[in-house]
Order: C-alpha cells, then sequence, then structure tokens
C-alpha cells in the first residue's frame, strides 16, 4: 500500500466526519419538552445517548499498520466527540437561559 493510499485512509473518514458534525444542529424538538415556551432548552430534554455510543472499545489490535489503527480509531472516537459537543452546547445555552432569570426554581438550583 502506498504512502499516498494510507493517506487516503486515513483522511478521507475525517473530513467527512467533520463536515457531517459541522452541519449537524440539533432541532427544537430536541431542544423544548412539549407544553413549553419555544426555544426554551431543559436539562431533562436531553436525548437518551445512543445505542452505539456505550459500545466497548473495539480491539484495535488486530488492525497490523500503523494508518490502519488511526482510521479505525478516529472512525470509533469522532461521533462521541460530536454527540459529547452537541450535549455541552444544549446545556451551555440552558445555563445561559438561567442567566436572565431572576429568580430560580428548586429544579434550576
Amino acid at each position: 500500500m502506498t504512502a499516498v493510499n494510507k493517506a487516503l485512509m486515513l483522511l478521507v473518514p475525517l473530513a467527512l466526519f467533520a463536515f457531517a458534525g459541522a452541519i449537524y444542529t440539533p432541532t427544537a424538538s430536541q431542544t423544548t419538552l412539549p407544553g413549553e415556551g419555544e426555544g426554551e432548552v431543559t436539562l431533562s430534554s436531553l436525548p437518551p445517548l445512543p445505542k452505539w455510543a456505550n459500545e466497548d472499545l473495539p480491539d484495535f489490535s488486530a488492525y497490523q499498520g500503523t494508518t490502519e489503527k488511526k482510521v479505525a480509531f478516529f472512525s470509533y472516537l469522532y461521533p462521541r466527540i460530536v454527540l459529547a459537543n452537541s450535549r455541552i452546547l444544549l446545556e451551555r445555552e440552558y445555563l445561559a437561559s438561567l442567566e436572565d432569570k431572576s429568580t430560580l426554581s428548586k429544579d434550576e438550583l
């Protein structure tokens, strides 16, 4: 396998994951509960983690080449990073909405 092929094996999946992560934005239905004000965010409205997010780490020792291991590792890790960042952004938006309130409920505290 040539160096160009190895580089493409690493860069193509990373570029695809980066593009998909860049265009992803949570929808309003993911940030509000039914009956709540439009755009109001609550932490309880965070969607549950998908099943793949709790899967065990794959056996990377089965891969022979370093490039193959890198591709497998980043393919495993990148979707989890995008998911965690999305959840963090929703939590940050919720905390910012609390900052604007003059008094907080017991649950909000």
